[in-house]
């Protein structure tokens, strides 16, 4: 389980509707994968399977990474502003915020290996969030909401409608994996 209660693979639906089609999309441009087409099926299950597999983490580590572009956060990069070791507690009000993931599922077929890519679109809206930030890393988030959509592509292929989440509710506090999440 996670601290909020949703995982980013508790986002996506259990099946892809155009898995099959774009692992094919994805393979079509190789002769040498034509003999994979006999296994689409067998192939877009298995790799929905991986991502579902990568995917499966806590939906605050995916905002997280949305967090640490925000130019409003740069100044706790600044170590005349905020010096080794203190620890600042930052609140975020309402804002919209869009972060992409881009796993990939690796396909081996006897001597051949091919990468296929995914991107999955995440758009937040976030209404309140409490951030710990440290030595410019953002290290916890606490106490806070949110809304969360969820589509994932494999190119330009969606392979499933956008789905919303119900809200996202962080009543205590998520720790990022130390030193926590740089901010860029």
């Amino acid at each position: 389980m996670s601290d909020s209660g949703i995982t980013v693979t508790g986002l996506l639906p259990d099946t892809f509707k155009n898995m099959e089609s774009a692992v094919k999309n994805e393979l079509s441009n190789d002769p040498a994968t034509s003999v994979a087409n006999k296994f689409l099926g067998l192939i877009g299950s298995a790799a929905t399977d991986a991502i579902r597999n990568r995917l499966n983490f806590d939906v605050v580590e995916l905002l997280g990474c949305g967090w640490v572009v925000a130019r409003e956060l740069h100044e706790y990069k600044d170590p005349q502003k905020h010096p080794p070791n203190e620890t600042s507690i930052v609140y975020l009000g309402q804002h919209k915020m869009k972060t992409d993931v881009h796993p990939v599922v690796v396909l081996t077929i006897g001597p051949i290996r091919r990468e296929i890519p995914f991107t999955l679109e995440m758009t937040a809206q976030v209404n309140s969030f409490a951030l710990l930030i440290r030595d410019g890393h953002i290290t916890g988030a606490g106490t806070g909401d949110c809304f969360v959509e969820a589509q994932l592509k494999c190119g330009e292929i969606a392979l499933h409608d956008p789905i919303k989440s119900r809200k996202v509710t962080l009543p205590g506090r998520h720790d990022f994996q130390a030193p926590g999440l740089t901010i860029l």
